[in-house]
Protein backbone atom coordinates (compact mmCIF):
# COMPACT_ATOMS: atom_id res chain seq x y z
CA UNK A 1 0.00 0.00 0.00
CA UNK A 2 1.62 3.41 -1.36
CA UNK A 3 2.49 5.90 1.52
CA UNK A 4 -0.25 8.36 0.23
CA UNK A 5 -3.14 5.62 0.47
CA UNK A 6 -2.72 4.81 3.91
CA UNK A 7 -6.15 5.98 4.98
CA UNK A 8 -7.64 3.75 2.53
CA UNK A 9 -10.49 1.31 3.60
CA UNK A 10 -10.62 2.35 6.85
CA UNK A 11 -6.91 0.79 7.56
CA UNK A 12 -5.00 3.36 8.62
CA UNK A 13 -7.08 4.32 11.58
CA UNK A 14 -6.60 0.95 12.78
CA UNK A 15 -2.76 1.35 12.01
CA UNK A 16 -2.83 4.50 13.99
CA UNK A 17 -4.78 2.56 16.71
CA UNK A 18 -2.13 0.16 16.99
CA UNK A 19 0.54 2.75 17.11
CA UNK A 20 -1.20 4.44 19.82
CA UNK A 21 -2.11 1.82 21.95
CA UNK A 22 2.04 0.91 21.70
CA UNK A 23 3.12 4.22 23.20
CA UNK A 24 0.37 3.66 25.95
CA UNK A 25 1.09 0.58 26.71
CA UNK A 26 4.99 0.24 26.75
CA UNK A 27 7.73 2.81 27.37
CA UNK A 28 10.14 3.08 24.55
CA UNK A 29 12.85 1.99 26.54
CA UNK A 30 10.83 -1.44 26.65
CA UNK A 31 9.47 -1.52 23.22
CA UNK A 32 13.46 -0.92 21.91
CA UNK A 33 14.90 -3.78 24.21
CA UNK A 34 11.97 -6.37 22.95
CA UNK A 35 12.48 -5.30 19.53
CA UNK A 36 16.16 -5.37 19.43
CA UNK A 37 17.73 -3.40 15.99
CA UNK A 38 16.16 -5.65 13.11
CA UNK A 39 13.20 -4.13 14.24
CA UNK A 40 11.54 -1.20 12.37
CA UNK A 41 10.03 1.44 15.02
CA UNK A 42 6.08 1.25 15.15
CA UNK A 43 6.06 4.98 14.30
CA UNK A 44 8.30 4.72 10.66
CA UNK A 45 6.38 5.23 7.88
CA UNK A 46 6.40 3.04 4.93
CA UNK A 47 6.06 2.38 1.08
CA UNK A 48 6.01 1.75 -1.71
CA UNK A 49 5.63 5.26 -3.59
CA UNK A 50 2.19 5.52 -5.69
CA UNK A 51 3.66 4.52 -8.52
CA UNK A 52 5.52 1.62 -7.42
CA UNK A 53 8.89 2.60 -6.78
CA UNK A 54 10.80 1.37 -3.57
CA UNK A 55 10.70 3.38 -0.59
CA UNK A 56 12.76 3.91 2.27
CA UNK A 57 16.25 3.84 0.56
CA UNK A 58 17.27 2.66 4.04
CA UNK A 59 16.61 2.48 7.51
CA UNK A 60 18.69 3.74 10.51
CA UNK A 61 17.77 3.97 14.09
CA UNK A 62 15.80 6.02 15.56
CA UNK A 63 13.98 4.66 18.34
CA UNK A 64 15.01 5.54 22.17
CA UNK A 65 18.65 7.22 20.79
CA UNK A 66 20.78 8.69 23.85
CA UNK A 67 21.15 12.58 22.30
CA UNK A 68 21.82 15.81 23.77
CA UNK A 69 19.75 17.23 26.29
CA UNK A 70 19.90 21.48 26.59
CA UNK A 71 17.88 22.68 29.25
CA UNK A 72 17.13 26.40 30.38
CA UNK A 73 19.23 28.33 31.95
CA UNK A 74 22.58 28.30 29.66
CA UNK A 75 24.66 31.67 29.03
CA UNK A 76 27.03 32.65 26.67
CA UNK A 77 29.84 29.95 25.93
CA UNK A 78 28.71 27.27 28.30
CA UNK A 79 27.68 23.93 27.12
CA UNK A 80 25.02 21.29 29.27
CA UNK A 81 26.44 18.44 29.66
CA UNK A 82 22.98 17.31 29.94
CA UNK A 83 21.27 14.14 27.89
CA UNK A 84 17.90 12.74 26.27
CA UNK A 85 16.63 10.16 25.04
CA UNK A 86 14.87 10.25 21.85
CA UNK A 87 12.95 8.91 19.02
CA UNK A 88 11.98 10.26 15.06
CA UNK A 89 13.37 11.31 11.77
CA UNK A 90 15.33 13.87 13.91
CA UNK A 91 17.53 10.50 15.52
CA UNK A 92 17.78 8.54 12.33
CA UNK A 93 19.15 11.25 10.10
CA UNK A 94 22.23 11.94 11.85
CA UNK A 95 22.84 8.33 11.86
CA UNK A 96 22.42 8.22 8.04
CA UNK A 97 24.27 11.58 7.44
CA UNK A 98 27.22 10.48 10.07
CA UNK A 99 27.34 7.28 7.82
CA UNK A 100 27.76 8.92 4.55
CA UNK A 101 30.49 11.39 5.75
CA UNK A 102 32.47 8.56 7.09
CA UNK A 103 32.24 6.17 3.87
CA UNK A 104 32.85 9.70 1.57
CA UNK A 105 35.79 10.38 4.06
CA UNK A 106 37.10 6.47 3.31
CA UNK A 107 37.39 7.52 -0.18
CA UNK A 108 38.79 10.22 -0.41
CA UNK A 109 41.39 9.88 2.16
CA UNK A 110 42.90 6.71 0.13
CA UNK A 111 41.77 4.18 2.14
CA UNK A 112 39.90 3.24 -0.87
CA UNK A 113 40.58 0.26 -2.45
CA UNK A 114 42.34 -1.84 0.76
CA UNK A 115 41.39 -0.39 3.76
CA UNK A 116 44.87 1.46 4.11
CA UNK A 117 45.95 4.69 3.02
CA UNK A 118 49.55 3.70 3.54
CA UNK A 119 49.29 1.18 1.02
CA UNK A 120 50.99 2.09 -2.40
CA UNK A 121 47.61 1.01 -4.28
CA UNK A 122 45.52 3.35 -2.28
CA UNK A 123 43.81 5.76 -4.81
CA UNK A 124 42.04 8.62 -3.32
CA UNK A 125 39.75 10.78 -4.86
CA UNK A 126 36.14 12.75 -4.31
CA UNK A 127 33.25 10.27 -4.24
CA UNK A 128 29.46 11.51 -6.55
CA UNK A 129 26.92 11.48 -4.24
CA UNK A 130 25.38 8.80 -6.95
CA UNK A 131 28.22 6.59 -5.74
CA UNK A 132 28.00 6.89 -1.57
CA UNK A 133 24.44 6.07 -2.20
CA UNK A 134 25.47 3.05 -4.43
CA UNK A 135 27.85 1.63 -1.79
CA UNK A 136 25.60 2.69 1.24
CA UNK A 137 22.58 0.50 -0.65
CA UNK A 138 25.24 -2.57 -1.91
CA UNK A 139 26.57 -2.74 2.30
CA UNK A 140 22.99 -2.22 3.35
CA UNK A 141 22.30 -4.95 6.16
CA UNK A 142 18.84 -6.87 5.32
CA UNK A 143 16.52 -7.07 8.25
CA UNK A 144 14.47 -10.60 7.14
CA UNK A 145 12.95 -11.90 10.15
CA UNK A 146 13.04 -8.70 11.94
CA UNK A 147 9.39 -7.00 12.83
CA UNK A 148 7.97 -4.27 10.76
CA UNK A 149 5.78 -2.83 14.07
CA UNK A 150 3.46 -0.56 12.57
CA UNK A 151 1.77 -3.36 11.04
CA UNK A 152 3.23 -6.46 13.54
CA UNK A 153 4.28 -8.90 10.37
CA UNK A 154 7.64 -10.22 10.03
CA UNK A 155 10.20 -8.54 7.14
CA UNK A 156 11.63 -10.35 4.24
CA UNK A 157 14.65 -9.94 2.18
CA UNK A 158 14.96 -6.45 1.01
CA UNK A 159 13.77 -4.57 -0.67
CA UNK A 160 10.39 -3.90 0.76
CA UNK A 161 8.35 -1.17 2.10
CA UNK A 162 9.22 -1.24 5.93
CA UNK A 163 13.30 -1.62 5.38
CA UNK A 164 13.75 -0.66 1.81
CA UNK A 165 17.27 -2.12 1.26
CA UNK A 166 17.63 -2.67 4.37
CA UNK A 167 20.03 -1.01 7.78
CA UNK A 168 23.23 1.56 7.12
CA UNK A 169 26.19 -0.93 8.34
CA UNK A 170 29.76 0.55 7.58
CA UNK A 171 31.41 -3.45 8.39
CA UNK A 172 29.51 -4.34 5.24
CA UNK A 173 30.22 -1.51 3.11
CA UNK A 174 34.28 -0.55 3.71
CA UNK A 175 36.90 -3.25 4.09
CA UNK A 176 39.17 -2.72 6.59
CA UNK A 177 41.88 -4.92 7.79
CA UNK A 178 41.32 -6.94 10.86
CA UNK A 179 37.82 -5.48 11.39
CA UNK A 180 36.34 -7.09 8.48
CA UNK A 181 36.40 -10.20 7.25
CA UNK A 182 39.99 -11.26 5.10
CA UNK A 183 38.78 -11.22 1.12
CA UNK A 184 36.02 -8.62 1.69
CA UNK A 185 36.41 -6.02 -0.70
CA UNK A 186 35.10 -3.03 -2.17
CA UNK A 187 35.39 -1.44 -6.19
CA UNK A 188 33.43 1.02 -7.80
CA UNK A 189 32.87 2.88 -11.14
CA UNK A 190 31.99 6.65 -10.75
CA UNK A 191 30.44 9.36 -12.95
CA UNK A 192 29.53 6.99 -16.34
CA UNK A 193 27.86 9.29 -18.41
CA UNK A 194 25.39 8.24 -21.82
CA UNK A 195 24.21 10.29 -24.06
CA UNK A 196 21.96 8.40 -26.24
CA UNK A 197 19.70 5.17 -26.09
CA UNK A 198 20.98 1.61 -26.48
CA UNK A 199 24.71 2.84 -25.10
CA UNK A 200 25.91 0.60 -22.49
CA UNK A 201 29.26 -0.09 -20.35
CA UNK A 202 30.89 -3.52 -19.80
CA UNK A 203 33.02 -3.97 -16.57
CA UNK A 204 34.64 -6.61 -15.88
CA UNK A 205 38.14 -7.86 -13.84
CA UNK A 206 36.33 -9.15 -10.88
CA UNK A 207 36.18 -12.97 -9.66
CA UNK A 208 33.93 -14.21 -7.27
CA UNK A 209 35.82 -15.95 -4.30
CA UNK A 210 33.14 -18.11 -2.84
CA UNK A 211 33.35 -17.33 0.39
CA UNK A 212 30.60 -14.92 0.71
CA UNK A 213 28.06 -12.57 -1.30
CA UNK A 214 28.74 -10.33 -3.35
CA UNK A 215 26.34 -7.19 -3.90
CA UNK A 216 26.52 -5.13 -7.03
CA UNK A 217 24.56 -1.63 -6.88
CA UNK A 218 23.46 0.38 -10.25
CA UNK A 219 22.76 4.16 -8.94
CA UNK A 220 21.75 7.21 -10.84
CA UNK A 221 20.59 11.29 -10.59
CA UNK A 222 17.25 11.11 -13.07
CA UNK A 223 15.89 13.98 -14.82
CA UNK A 224 12.85 15.31 -13.42
CA UNK A 225 9.47 13.98 -13.66
CA UNK A 226 6.23 16.51 -14.44
CA UNK A 227 4.77 15.82 -11.00
CA UNK A 228 1.71 15.15 -12.69
CA UNK A 229 3.39 11.78 -14.25
CA UNK A 230 1.81 8.86 -13.69
CA UNK A 231 5.03 7.39 -13.16
CA UNK A 232 7.95 9.03 -11.91
CA UNK A 233 11.18 7.63 -14.26
CA UNK A 234 12.27 9.48 -17.12
CA UNK A 235 15.83 8.08 -17.72
CA UNK A 236 16.03 4.56 -17.58
CA UNK A 237 18.73 2.46 -17.44
CA UNK A 238 19.77 -1.40 -16.54
CA UNK A 239 21.90 -3.35 -14.63
CA UNK A 240 22.71 -6.97 -15.91
CA UNK A 241 25.32 -9.25 -13.91
CA UNK A 242 26.95 -12.04 -16.08
CA UNK A 243 28.05 -14.53 -13.72
CA UNK A 244 30.68 -17.18 -15.35
CA UNK A 245 31.01 -20.83 -14.36
CA UNK A 246 32.67 -21.79 -11.46
CA UNK A 247 35.75 -24.11 -10.82
CA UNK A 248 33.31 -26.12 -9.35
CA UNK A 249 31.43 -26.62 -12.77
CA UNK A 250 28.66 -24.60 -12.34
CA UNK A 251 26.84 -23.17 -15.15
CA UNK A 252 27.17 -19.37 -16.15
CA UNK A 253 24.04 -17.15 -15.58
CA UNK A 254 22.80 -13.93 -16.31
CA UNK A 255 20.83 -11.82 -13.48
CA UNK A 256 18.94 -8.74 -14.05
CA UNK A 257 18.95 -5.71 -11.47
CA UNK A 258 15.53 -5.85 -8.92
CA UNK A 259 14.80 -9.22 -9.25
CA UNK A 260 15.11 -12.39 -6.98
CA UNK A 261 17.66 -14.69 -6.49
CA UNK A 262 16.60 -17.52 -9.08
CA UNK A 263 13.79 -15.59 -10.44
CA UNK A 264 12.17 -17.86 -13.48
CA UNK A 265 11.17 -14.97 -15.51
CA UNK A 266 12.79 -11.66 -14.77
CA UNK A 267 11.84 -8.49 -15.82
CA UNK A 268 13.79 -5.44 -16.34
CA UNK A 269 12.60 -2.82 -13.62
CA UNK A 270 11.04 0.49 -15.12
CA UNK A 271 10.37 2.27 -12.10
CA UNK A 272 13.33 2.47 -10.02
CA UNK A 273 16.85 4.60 -10.25
CA UNK A 274 18.66 2.27 -8.16
CA UNK A 275 18.57 -1.53 -9.06
CA UNK A 276 20.72 -4.34 -7.42
CA UNK A 277 21.81 -7.83 -8.02
CA UNK A 278 22.70 -9.55 -5.02
CA UNK A 279 24.21 -13.28 -5.11
CA UNK A 280 24.00 -14.96 -2.26
CA UNK A 281 26.87 -17.98 -2.50
CA UNK A 282 28.84 -17.36 -5.82
CA UNK A 283 31.06 -20.09 -7.42
CA UNK A 284 34.78 -19.87 -6.68
CA UNK A 285 35.98 -18.54 -9.70
CA UNK A 286 32.92 -17.10 -11.51
CA UNK A 287 34.10 -13.82 -13.13
CA UNK A 288 31.54 -11.52 -13.25
CA UNK A 289 30.46 -9.09 -16.21
CA UNK A 290 28.74 -5.76 -15.09
CA UNK A 291 26.91 -4.23 -17.80
CA UNK A 292 24.85 -1.18 -17.43
CA UNK A 293 22.87 -0.20 -20.19
CA UNK A 294 20.82 3.23 -21.25
CA UNK A 295 17.71 1.91 -22.14
CA UNK A 296 16.04 4.97 -22.58
CA UNK A 297 16.77 8.10 -22.76
CA UNK A 298 13.91 10.78 -23.62
CA UNK A 299 15.30 13.78 -21.71
CA UNK A 300 17.80 14.49 -24.66
CA UNK A 301 14.97 14.76 -26.55
CA UNK A 302 13.95 17.74 -24.86
CA UNK A 303 15.25 21.65 -25.13
CA UNK A 304 16.82 23.47 -22.58
CA UNK A 305 20.36 23.43 -21.00
CA UNK A 306 20.02 20.51 -18.09
CA UNK A 307 18.28 18.10 -20.77
CA UNK A 308 21.41 18.74 -23.04
CA UNK A 309 23.46 17.18 -19.98
CA UNK A 310 24.85 13.38 -20.33
CA UNK A 311 22.85 10.94 -18.19
CA UNK A 312 25.35 9.94 -15.27
CA UNK A 313 25.32 6.87 -13.14
CA UNK A 314 27.96 5.12 -10.53
CA UNK A 315 28.13 1.52 -9.03
CA UNK A 316 29.37 -0.05 -6.33
CA UNK A 317 30.15 -3.77 -5.95
CA UNK A 318 30.90 -5.16 -2.17
CA UNK A 319 31.42 -8.65 -0.69
CA UNK A 320 33.57 -11.07 -1.34
CA UNK A 321 35.75 -11.12 -4.63
CA UNK A 322 39.24 -10.54 -5.87
CA UNK A 323 40.55 -7.95 -9.19
CA UNK A 324 39.31 -4.77 -9.76
CA UNK A 325 37.00 -3.69 -12.14
CA UNK A 326 38.60 -3.02 -15.19
CA UNK A 327 37.57 1.04 -16.02
CA UNK A 328 38.58 4.78 -16.33
CA UNK A 329 35.72 5.76 -13.61
CA UNK A 330 37.54 2.91 -10.98
CA UNK A 331 40.28 5.05 -9.14
CA UNK A 332 41.70 2.25 -8.64
CA UNK A 333 42.13 0.75 -11.58
CA UNK A 334 43.76 4.13 -12.47
CA UNK A 335 46.20 4.23 -9.95
CA UNK A 336 47.19 0.90 -10.82
CA UNK A 337 48.09 2.48 -14.72
CA UNK A 338 50.33 4.58 -12.93
CA UNK A 339 51.97 2.24 -11.26
CA UNK A 340 52.19 -0.47 -13.90
CA UNK A 341 50.87 -3.38 -11.80
CA UNK A 342 47.67 -3.99 -14.09
CA UNK A 343 46.53 -7.07 -14.59
CA UNK A 344 46.63 -7.36 -18.75
CA UNK A 345 46.22 -11.34 -18.46
CA UNK A 346 42.76 -10.99 -19.11
CA UNK A 347 39.95 -9.09 -21.18
CA UNK A 348 39.39 -5.46 -20.64
CA UNK A 349 36.46 -3.48 -19.56
CA UNK A 350 34.78 -0.47 -18.84
CA UNK A 351 34.29 0.39 -22.61
CA UNK A 352 31.36 2.21 -23.80
CA UNK A 353 29.17 0.41 -26.94
CA UNK A 354 26.45 1.60 -28.86
CA UNK A 355 24.11 -0.99 -29.37
CA UNK A 356 22.22 -1.68 -32.04
CA UNK A 357 18.63 -1.94 -31.24
CA UNK A 358 16.34 1.34 -31.95
CA UNK A 359 16.18 3.30 -28.70
CA UNK A 360 11.97 2.86 -27.37
CA UNK A 361 9.72 5.52 -28.14
CA UNK A 362 10.19 8.68 -25.45
CA UNK A 363 7.40 9.97 -23.61
CA UNK A 364 5.09 12.35 -24.56
CA UNK A 365 4.76 14.46 -21.79
CA UNK A 366 7.64 16.64 -21.23
CA UNK A 367 8.95 16.75 -17.85
CA UNK A 368 8.58 19.90 -15.64
CA UNK A 369 11.99 20.38 -13.59
CA UNK A 370 11.59 19.77 -9.59
CA UNK A 371 13.55 18.28 -7.22
CA UNK A 372 13.79 14.32 -6.04
CA UNK A 373 14.32 13.42 -2.43
CA UNK A 374 15.97 9.97 -1.36
CA UNK A 375 14.16 8.56 1.95
CA UNK A 376 15.39 7.43 5.21
CA UNK A 377 13.24 5.94 7.47
CA UNK A 378 13.35 4.97 11.06
CA UNK A 379 14.70 2.01 12.76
Amino acid sequence: MGVGKVQEAGRGSNVQAFRNALSLLLPAVWLQEAAGPDTVAYFSSYGPMADGRIKPDVVAPGLYITSAGARGGITGGACSPAQANLSGTSMATPHAAGHTALVRQYLRTGFYPTGSPADAAAAPFTPSGMLLKAAIIAGAKSLMGGLAMALGIPMGPPPDAYQGWGRLSLPDTLPLPGLTPAGFSLQVADRGQFTASGQQAALTGITATGKGPISIVLTWYDYPADVNSAAQLVNDLDLTVGLGGGRDGSPPQSLMGNNPEGALLPAPDRLNTVERVYITSPSPGAALTITVTAHSLPSRLLSGPDALLPQRWAVAVVGHFSGTLASELNPAYVRQGQLGTRDTSGGGGGGMQQRTRSPPPSRTRPPAPRKKRGSIQVL
